[in-house]
C-alpha cells in the first residue's frame, strides 16, 4: 500500500489513478490519512455490488464460522464422486449423521 499527499494526488491524478489499479493508495492531508483510493477497473458489476452489500458480508462471515474440510478431503470427495464411490471419511460422517445424501443411485 502506497501513501501520498493530497497535493500530490491532485497534481498527478492520472498517474495516481493508474497506480491505484495495482495497489491501494492512502491519501494524506496534513500528514494524516484521509482517504483510500482503490482501483476497480478489473471488477465487473457483480463484484462491485457484492463488495458493497452488507447482506453478502453477513452471509460470508456466517459461512466462515461453519465446519469446513481440507483441500485434500475436497479433492478426494470430487474424485470419489467422479468414480461413483464415497471416501471413507465421507462415509463415516454420513453414518454418524444418519444421512444418505452423498449416496446416489
Amino acid at each position: 500500500m502506497k501513501s501520498i499527499s493530497a497535493d500530490y494526488a491532485e497534481s498527478h491524478l492520472k498517474a495516481v489513478l493508474n497506480s491505484a489499479q495495482k495497489e491501494r493508495i492512502v491519501v494524506t492531508r496534513r500528514g494524516k490519512p484521509c482517504v483510500v483510493i482503490l482501483g476497480i477497473e478489473s471488477y465487473d458489476e457483480e463484484d462491485l455490488q457484492l463488495a458493497s452489500s452488507p447482506e453478502f458480508w453477513r452471509m460470508f462471515e456466517k459461512r466462515r464460522q461453519e465446519p469446513s474440510i481440507s483441500l485434500s478431503e475436497l479433492k478426494a470427495r470430487l474424485r470419489a464422486k467422479g468414480s461413483g464411490r464415497k471416501t471413507k471419511e465421507a462415509d463415516d460422517r454420513g453414518k454418524k449423521k444418519g444421512s444418505s445424501r452423498n449416496s446416489k443411485s
